[in-house]
């Protein structure tokens, strides 16, 4: 028997089995350190060495609480009930200590929840202490031509972080709150327990392997779980908020956009930044040594224009800054520096895309081309206003390089501007440096992560079609030839023979009170769009034409709708002049979509 020790500091042990449980558990992980808590579980956490002796220690070293995760094939376990539940349970009998169930087993019906799962699969239903009558957090996956998938993620997060901070909030109100942040490759069972101890939350975001920027599946979760942790802090009613380690610039711009100084009852924003103990403070000094340089970029050559300067204290007018730019333009890319060097082909290329975009570079420079970190708050202030005037110009999309703990306190001067957020990348394959649009932020919005965008592959090569619609999709070289001639159809597309075949997006339906309008009663009811079905296998070299509502809701890289409707005499559509396609979502973070409800771009 195993006597777990209660450490307010301590990480959650996550309860699971890994025969059916694992996949849960990898996104349950990055949910939760997204959101500041740090979990334990029996995978990534552990050395070499026997598993109960590794958990044993886990739990003698001190928890904060546990989840049990409940799947179909915990009943085959021995060890979790044997063992853990019964080490949690004890846990959870000090005062501040939690224990969470987070169930993913439906009613026998295919209804809701079933709270008596957790005691079936444990063989527990004789117990004193049934887990049915305990609080349980859904993650229902959608049921087949049923409901639609639910999840209570967002209420699991905020209970833990709710209990976290309570369990110290005299202690938060002398000091504040202490926010560890990582989004560098992963730490070891070591560095998370020394995070969790140092601080009282640790948001840490996975790096992809293959782009070295945090991966789609991790901003996703940060887009959902970063205003939960907002909430945390304000109801800690705290003064003060210090954030401390390395991170990519993009998190760091989430968190200040997260807590503007529009805001009220913040005091004191804080970045550390561990490499060389630099502390960038909101606090104004009234001393300001740095001047803000900005010059314009010719897209075609990377070489700079046009460039003005201002010194200390100073700030460019709208008018001096709209004078960089070479005409007028609907979107504009902006590098944010705080070091001299910068390299001018990734933005070219970005501009490119964006239908040659106009490229503004705005760097700080201090003395020595240093920028004195207690200089920060009112240096933030004056760059804060360059992007709002840069913003009137056209929509801002923006890179940055230089000290993540100056761009968090930018973002925080950013209050109502809506700002593309893009990582620099490297394309080993070629060797290509480029910039990847990973978010859409709004600072001071309630949801301070407006849009994540898709990091998933580009559209295959396909050596066959399969068309997946009602209707036949016939393919046309051009309009005028077909409303002249009746003549251009390169190739048709037959629509399947079953009905069942059609890649369709469901649609669940709540029928509502009538509408009374115009004088009459008219039928209501309320359509809340599902999951698509069925779901075709991913096989290289195969594509699939299927409805562009059903496209936009995979996010699949092989998944084709018809595009620029051709039509006949009467208006009727008999084809189409190409095909489109949406950016597809990693393959990581397509799984759990439906978990995550994420708003997609415009």
């Amino acid at each position: 028997m195993i006597d777990p020790n209660y450490r307010s500091s301590g990480p959650v042990f996550i309860s699971y089995t890994h025969r059916d449980g694992k996949q849960v558990v990898d996104f349950l992980e990055t949910y939760l350190r997204s959101g500041g808590i740090i979990p334990w579980r029996d995978q990534r956490d552990l050395p070499d060495g026997r598993i109960e002796t590794t958990i044993e220690d886990a739990m003698r070293d001190g928890l904060s609480g546990g989840i049990l995760v409940v799947t179909q094939r915990l009943a085959e376990s021995t060890f979790v009930p044997e063992i853990e539940v019964p080490a949690l349970l004890r846990l959870s009998q000090e005062p501040n200590a939690s224990f969470q169930i987070l169930n993913t087993i439906r009613k026998p019906d295919g209804g809701g929840l079933d709270a008596n799962a957790p005691d079936e699969v444990l063989n527990r239903q004789q117990s004193s202490d049934p887990l049915a009558g305990m609080r349980q957090y859904a993650l229902l996956p959608a049921a087949e031509g049923g409901q639609g998938a639910s999840s209570d993620l967002e209420t699991l997060l905020s209970d833990l972080l709710r209990r976290r901070l309570r369990n110290r909030r005299e202690e938060l109100k002398e000091r504040g709150i202490r926010i560890g942040v990582q989004s560098r490759p992963e730490a070891n069972a070591a560095d998370a327990a020394r995070a969790g101890r140092e601080n009282d939350l640790t948001i840490r975001l996975k790096q992809d392997q293959e782009s070295f920027i945090p991966d789609e599946l991790s901003y996703r979760c940060l887009q959902q779980s970063l205003p939960r942790v907002v909430d945390a802090i304000y109801d800690a009613d705290v003064a003060t908020v210090r954030f401390e380690g390395g991170c990519h610039a993009s998190l760091a711009w989430a968190l200040g956009a997260a807590l503007p100084e529009a805001r009220p009852r913040l005091d004191r924003f804080t970045w550390v930044d561990t490499r060389n103990n630099a502390e960038w403070t909101s606090e104004p000094t009234g001393q300001e040594t740095c001047r803000i340089e900005c010059c314009s970029i010719d897209p075609e050559t990377g070489q700079e224009t046009l460039s003005l300067a201002k010194g200390p204290g100073e700030t460019p007018s709208r008018d001096e800054l709209n004078a960089l730019l070479p005409r007028e333009v609907s979107n504009v890319v902006v590098l944010l520096a705080t070091r001299q060097e910068y390299h001018p082909q990734p933005l070219a290329l970005l501009a490119g895309h964006l239908g040659r975009a106009a490229i503004l570079v705005v760097k700080v420079r201090g003395q020595d081309n240093v920028v004195p970190p207690e200089e920060g708050g009112d240096l933030a202030k004056r760059v804060g206003t360059v992007l709002r005037h840069i913003a009137s110009f056209g929509k801002l999309h923006l890179a940055m390089a230089g000290a993540v703990g100056f761009l968090a306190l930018v973002a925080r001067q950013c209050n109502t501007l809506s700002i593309d957020v893009y990582e620099r990348s490297v394309d080993a394959s070629k060797d290509l440096e480029h910039y990847v649009r990973v978010f859409r932020a709004v600072s001071g919005h309630s949801r301070p992560i407006a849009v994540v965008f898709p990091h998933g592959s580009k559209p295959p090569a396909v050596d066959e079609l399969i068309n997946l619609t009602p209707h036949d999709v016939t393919l046309y070289k051009g309009e005028e030839m077909v409303r002249k001639r009746g003549e251009g159809a390169i190739r048709t597309w037959p629509k399947p023979e079953r009905r069942d075949a059609w890649v369709r997006r469901e649609e669940n339906l709540e029928e509502l009170s009538v509408l009374e309008a115009d004088g009459v009663e008219i039928p209501l009811v309320r359509v809340r769009q599902g999951s698509i079905r069925p779901v075709p296998p991913e096989t290289p070299e195969k594509g699939y034409i299927v409805p562009r509502i059903s496209a936009a809701a995979a996010r699949r890289p092989d998944f084709f709708f018809p595009h620029r409707e051709v039509r006949d005499e009467r208006g009727g559509i008999i084809g189409c002049l190409g095909f489109g396609c949406f950016e597809a979502v990693s393959d990581e973070a397509r799984p759990f979509l439906q978990y995550l409800d994420s708003p997609e771009e415009e």
